[in-house]
């Protein structure tokens, strides 16, 4: 919740609330009759995201929860250079209109993007899951992610952190959840990782959130990568580790494992890259951290009732078997 100058407060779930602030931002930005039609809040795990319509315009705002603290994955307005450049290296991503690093209407940065024509294919995680994609879309979404590598981060974007330092971020973050039972299968991994960083291959653009969620599909192909606020300057093999590890069955909670049937097995989709990879299970068992780190992380918010999302509940039924997984790939 967010105080306003006038002492009133809102909320950014709550429609009526929103539907007010971007019809003044409507007004102010596109002049005093331009009317907001079609307000729908849009799913996801992390950050705030509004479709709406204005002047037959399909437009998306995103936002970070407010009161976030700000960092790479939360300061949205920096996405906006990342937008235009992607634009210009032929990669399908949704086309920047405004961005404000100071939103007043919205008391936090935003974006807003043109709403991508497609569907999404479905959140895997869902209770009752989602169709997978097309073989095909998989094995373009994989060419896709590999222009995605070849694109040069903007310039003013931060160094890339060692591999080392990014492998104690997760555990450090692994060791606040709120089920104990996790932390030593997570200091085992964190020990495996540690005694085989690999060589830092070439650093490029990382999306860190590559898999089918984040993905519009129209006509049997894939039209846009969305979700774009945890990308960084990095080593590109972090993707292709955490999409493989989110379609490898044996990560998941057995009554999970029939949501992703229908994808292709990790080998397959490394293959679907093109460029032959050095160190891929290491990268997959670094994701294996990651997600538990981030449920952990999720989880505990959600608990505390601080960001309620039963999502993560179902995530940590799957955690000992992303981690134990993640322990096996490393030998």
């Amino acid at each position: 919740m967010s105080t306003r100058a006038d002492g009133g407060t809102w909320r950014q779930d709550d429609a009526a609330a929103m539907q007010e602030r971007l019809q003044r931002w409507a007004a102010d930005t596109l002049g005093p009759n331009t009317v907001v039609d079609g307000l729908e809040r849009m799913p996801g795990h992390s950050g705030i995201t509004w479709a709406f319509t204005v002047d037959d315009q399909r437009l998306v705002l995103r936002m970070p929860p407010l009161g976030a603290r700000r960092s790479a994955a939360t300061d949205v307005h920096r996405q906006a250079p990342l937008l235009v450049a992607l634009a210009e290296h032929g990669v399908p991503a949704p086309t920047l209109r405004w961005s404000g690093e100071h939103g007043h209407w919205f008391g936090t940065p935003y974006l807003i993007v043109d709403r991508v024509a497609g569907a999404s294919p479905g959140d895997v995680f869902a209770v009752g899951g989602a169709p997978a994609p097309s073989r095909a879309v998989f094995a373009e979404a994989m060419r896709v992610l590999a222009r995605i590598h070849d694109s040069p981060p903007p310039s003013d974007w931060r160094a890339a952190t060692p591999l080392a330092a990014v492998v104690d971020h997760w555990r450090k973050l692994l060791e606040e959840t709120p089920e104990p039972s996790w932390i030593p299968a997570g200091a085992a991994l964190h020990e495996r990782l540690r005694a085989a960083v690999p060589a830092v291959g070439p650093l490029g653009l990382v999306h860190a959130d590559f898999y089918a969620n984040n993905w519009m599909v129209a006509g049997g192909g894939l039209v846009a990568v969305l979700d774009w606020e945890g990308a960084h300057r990095g080593d590109g093999r972090v993707d292709v580790g955490w999409i493989a590890m989110i379609y490898d069955r044996a990560s998941w909670h057995p009554a999970q494992r029939p949501d992703i049937a229908d994808a292709p097995d990790p080998e397959e989709l490394v293959a679907a890259y093109g460029t032959p990879l050095d160190d891929v299970a290491w990268f997959r068992a670094l994701a294996g951290m990651r997600l538990a780190a981030l449920t952990a992380h999720y989880l505990r918010m959600h608990r505390s009732g601080r960001r309620p999302d039963a999502t993560w509940e179902a995530f940590g039924e799957s955690v000992p078997y992303i981690l134990g997984r993640a322990v096996d790939l490393l030998g």
